[in-house]
């Protein structure tokens, strides 16, 4: 239905269970903190987790870009802390600057200590551009990830690891992030399946961080920032 990702998303810890959220951004993450075991983790096409879009280098812009993460006023080893309403718990920790992108690792538990579950990397207006993960994940977004700016916007997803299904194909999704009552509403479809959209609400905290997003499907399943240290 939503093939190939919004990629992460369509991760599952079990053959009964399967996301239908965005993986960037959280969607994923929860699932790969979750897994039992990474040989767990299979691709499922079709969870209505549909990945945000992203269009070819032709990707289209919105006028205004404040979404995206404040790098620049982010002190190099921060940490932000997460919980869901799954049960699951994760870090973000800021590591500074690599081949002129950002970069934050994401740690299992509260603590650095935990299994390192993602390196993600962002552009200099604190748009994610790609990460990487276990068995060889890697994760690209065609020019950024929508989820950073207002307006409708495309881009292209193109997934790797030897744990999915269609491993190296690429899917176009459309997205448009409005303001509305003071939080933020994300919709995206993939192709021109308009009549299948996914979408979450959310909120922003300190440094533009995400500080509570829920999922329109699952239960409006909800994540939260804890804290920022």
């Amino acid at each position: 239905m939503f093939g190939i990702i919004r990629a992460l998303c369509l991760l599952s810890e079990s053959d009964d269970r399967q996301s239908d959220a965005r993986p960037h951004d959280w969607c994923c993450v929860l699932h790969l903190i979750n897994s039992v075991r990474l040989n767990a983790i299979r691709f499922r096409p079709a969870a209505l987790c549909l990945a945000l879009a992203f269009g070819p280098s032709t990707a289209t812009a919105g006028p205004i870009t404040g979404l995206g993460i404040q790098f620049d006023r982010m002190p190099v080893g921060t940490k932000a802390y997460y919980d869901s309403t799954d049960n699951g718990k994760w870090v973000d920790v800021y590591t500074g600057k690599k081949r002129g992108l950002y970069v934050m690792k994401r740690y299992k538990g509260h603590n650095t200590r935990g299994r390192l579950v993602s390196t993600v990397y962002f552009d200099a207006k604190g748009r994610r551009t790609h990460y990487t993960g276990p068995r060889g994940l890697r994760v690209v977004f065609t020019p950024y990830d929508c989820d950073y700016q207002f307006e409708p916007c495309q881009y292209k997803i193109k997934i790797r690891g030897e744990a999915y299904v269609e491993n190296g194909k690429s899917s176009t999704y459309t997205q448009s992030t409005k303001k509305e009552k003071g939080q933020y509403v994300a919709t995206w479809y993939r192709g021109t399946e308009k009549d299948n959209k996914g979408g979450r609400l959310f909120k922003l905290g300190k440094y533009n961080l995400r500080s509570k997003v829920q999922y329109f499907s699952k239960g409006m399943q909800t994540v939260n920032l804890v804290k920022v240290e």
